[in-house]
C-alpha cells in the first residue's frame, strides 16, 4: 500500500470538513459528480494518455476516495445507537 496515496486522500478529506451532515441522496450526488469529472478526464483524452492526463485522473480519484471516506464517516455516525436520555451509546 502506498503511504503517499493514503496521505493525499487524508489531506483531501481534511479540506472537505463541513460536509459531514448531508443526507444520503446528496452524498450520492457528490460522488456521482466526482466520478463524472474523472470520466470526463478519461473521455476527453484523444491522443493517448500523457503525464498530465494521469495527474488529472489521480486528482479526481483522490477526491472520490476522500469523499467516500467522508460518506463512510457519516454512515458510521448514523449507526451509533442513541440513548433515550439524549446521549450516544458506544
Amino acid at each position: 500500500m502506498n503511504v503517499n496515496i493514503l496521505k493525499a486522500i487524508l489531506d483531501e478529506r481534511k479540506k472537505q470538513r463541513g460536509t459531514d451532515d448531508y443526507e444520503p441522496t446528496y452524498w450520492l450526488t457528490l460522488l456521482v459528480e466526482e466520478v463524472g469529472e474523472l470520466a470526463k478526464v478519461i473521455a476527453n483524452t484523444k491522443d493517448g494518455y500523457d503525464i498530465e492526463n494521469y495527474k488529472s485522473m489521480k486528482v479526481e480519484t483522490i477526491q472520490i476516495a476522500a469523499l467516500s471516506i467522508a460518506f463512510l464517516e457519516y454512515l458510521e455516525e448514523q449507526l451509533k445507537p442513541i440513548d433515550y436520555r439524549g446521549g450516544v451509546l458506544a
